[in-house]
Parts: structure tokens; sequence; C-alpha cells
């Protein structure tokens, strides 16, 4: 009997212990990466806490475990920051902005927001070509995180976000 026992739970223990050893770890995975560039928007001491909860709120409302925010108050600075690093997955960037880079980096609109006589103040972009996991649900919320967010988007320049349509997208 002292032998049946073991061997009964055997198996189980073998099974947990591959499922614990191969399971991917959230914790390891690379944080979720979005920068915010406003030209000529506040100082990056001013904006720091505003592009934080803009972040996290859009983090909790797109299911990611971590995600990191970078502010740019200037298209060139925000340029070499992704020629020089691991490109971010999200952006929400100033119009002139998104013009500017649109043709050196593959990045899709999926947000606008702010529009001031039909042009967005600011537009969301995925700068991943396969997408981003949590996009859809990014997208879903973007009507609602400005009000979650209390001042945060308006110090930011903008007050309201929404998902893109075809009339955000400039024709040439």
């Amino acid at each position: 009997m002292r032998r049946l026992i073991p061997s009964l739970f055997a198996p189980a223990l073998f099974a947990l212990a591959a499922l614990l050893v191969g399971a991917p770890s959230i914790a390891s995975a690379d944080p979720i990466e979005v920068i915010v560039v406003i030209e000529g928007g506040p100082d990056a001491a001013t904006a720091r806490p505003h592009v934080d909860r803009v972040v996290s709120e859009a983090a909790r409302r797109a299911g990611w475990p971590e995600a990191r925010g970078r502010y740019f108050d200037s298209k060139k600075t925000a340029k070499g920051y992704i020629d020089k690093s691991k490109k971010p997955s999200f952006g929400f960037l100033s119009f002139g902005t998104y013009l500017g880079m649109r043709k050196a980096h593959s990045m899709t609109v999926i947000g606008a927001g702010g529009a001031a006589g039909g042009v967005p103040q600011v537009v969301v972009v995925d700068f991943s070509p396969s997408g981003t996991p949590g996009k859809a649900r990014l997208v879903s919320a973007l009507g609602a995180l400005c009000g979650a967010t209390g001042d945060a988007c308006a110090a930011l320049g903008f007050s309201t976000l929404r998902a893109a349509s075809a009339a955000d997208l400039p024709r040439r």
C-alpha cells in the first residue's frame, strides 16, 4: 500500500512541476512601452505625472501587466529615442509629430483626440506591425480614457480620445 500512494501522486506531481517550470512568467515579459510626444507641450517635469496617469489607466483597461510611459516635447528627441532604442508599443503623438514620423516608422493609427476644426490634436498609434497585445481593448477604451484620468489628458493638450476613423487619416 505504501508504494501505491506515491505512484498515484507521481504523475500529478510531475505534471504540476512541468507546468510551473514551463509556464511563461507574466512578470518576466517586457513592459508595454508608450511614448507621448506633444510638440510645444509642457516640460517633462510638468508632464510626468500626467503621462503616468494616462499610461497607467491605459494599461489597466488594456490588461497589460506592466506599462512604462516616456514623454518628449519635440519630434526630434522622440525620433532619436526610437531610432536608438527598442521601438515603443504605442504612442500618443501630436498631429505634426505623426505627420513627420509616419513614413520613417511603421505605425498604425488606432485613435485620435482633441479635434479642433477637424484636425486631430493627438493621434494614437500602434508601432507593432503585427499588433500589440491588448490593442483591441485599448481601442475600445479610448473614449473613456480621458474621463478616467481626470485632467491628465487636458494637461497634455487633448481632452478627448476616440477610436480612429478614416477621416482622421491624412489623404497623402
